[in-house]
């Protein structure tokens, strides 16, 4: 799915670049989103999917953060 190659502006660094198959699995699956996207906004309304896309662009915050603000399993 993807190359790794030499980066002709620095030797110490590669360049990770995607494959012919890689680009045609990223379009496939742009495809398949946008599908799921249109079912949804059928079912909940754009202005929902718009919403909710928003709040997915978002920061989240590090990984550390986000992992330090979930909880466990609450138990009765």
């Amino acid at each position: 799915m993807v190359t790794v190659e030499r980066d002709p502006r620095s030797a110490r660094s590669k360049l990770v670049l995607l494959s012919e198959a890689g680009v045609r699995r990223r379009e496939e699956t742009t495809q398949i989103l946008a599908g799921l996207e249109a079912a949804l906004g059928g079912r909940v309304g754009a202005d929902t999917v718009t919403a909710l896309r928003a709040a997915l662009e978002e920061p989240w915050g590090s990984p550390e953060s986000a992992v330090a603000g979930l909880s466990g399993p609450s138990t009765p």
